[in-house]
């Protein structure tokens, strides 16, 4: 299985305007070595079969982008409110509102919702253009942008309860680049 792999690698290599004395000789030494199985391939294979085919579908990709679009935008918002204001403590019969002043942690998030708001809509926006792989490729890189630094401050605050943003911004992640992987292959 990996000789086979190999094999295609330098197929593809030659293909894509390797030069051919360089594949040969790798081809060469691929065709003298042994064969043999490749269980970190199987066990992917075979835990991707596994994997319900609604979670493979299509349709996660506008859920996913809206998601990241509506928190970015509403985290966005309220990082500039907390910047502009300084803070609002407004206390009513029935309501209260409040409002901290903006910190480091909060400084952090608004530049993570930022980027991914505007990641998002740039790739939205380039839809047409640029094509729909593309469009994920951005989408992906907001939601790496605001997975990775929401972690950083959820871990800071909150330890292992953030866990769970991490491992909803990851499964964002995945969607997108199993739907891109689909598309570029």
């Amino acid at each position: 299985m990996r000789r086979a792999q190999g094999i295609e690698l330098a197929d593809r290599a030659e293909q894509l305007g390797a030069d051919v004395a360089v594949v040969e000789p790798i081809r060469a030494l691929l065709a003298q070595s042994a064969d043999r199985r490749d269980r970190l391939t199987e066990a992917r294979a075979r835990l991707f079969s596994m994997i319900p085919g609604f979670v493979l579908s299509r349709r996660w990709v506008p859920v996913v982008t809206v998601t990241l679009l509506c928190t970015s935008g509403l985290a966005t918002a309220i990082g500039l409110a907390q910047l502009l204001t300084g803070g609002i403590d407004v206390q009513t019969d029935r309501a209260t509102v409040l409002l901290d002043p903006l910190g480091a942690a909060d400084a952090i998030r608004l530049i993570g919702a930022s980027i991914t708001f505007t990641l998002v809509v740039v790739g939205l926006a380039g839809r047409r253009r640029r094509g729909a792989v593309w469009t994920m490729e951005m989408i992906r890189i907001g939601a790496l942008v605001v997975t990775a630094l929401n972690a950083l401050v959820d871990f800071a605050a909150e330890g292992f309860g953030a866990l769970v943003s991490v491992a909803i911004g990851l499964a964002a992640v995945a969607v997108l680049t199993h739907q891109i992987n689909l598309r570029t292959t």
